[in-house]
């Protein structure tokens, strides 16, 4: 998948990011800031809080370059607070 694919998945479902796990679920937060339950086996075995994922093929998949922004963004905001 080319990153103009990546970009217009992106934008045609929404970012989903990981907050958190409760016990065979993944609770993804959908951009409306709803939350979304969806069976942990439907995503890789090293999913992590905070992650994006998008679906593909009836599978969730990292975004490895949407989470790495997504942590440099939140790693600024905390700087610029408590400078």
């Amino acid at each position: 998948m080319t990153h103009v694919d990546a970009v217009i998945r992106k934008e045609a479902e929404g970012m989903l990011i990981v907050d958190r796990f409760e016990e065979e679920y993944v609770v993804l937060e959908q951009e409306d800031k709803t939350t979304l339950d969806v069976e942990r086996s439907k995503f890789p075995a090293d999913i992590q809080a905070g992650d994006v994922v998008y679906l593909e093929g009836g599978r969730y998949l990292i975004d490895t370059e949407a989470t790495i922004e997504r942590a440099k963004k939140i790693q600024v905001m905390m700087d610029d607070l408590w400078e």
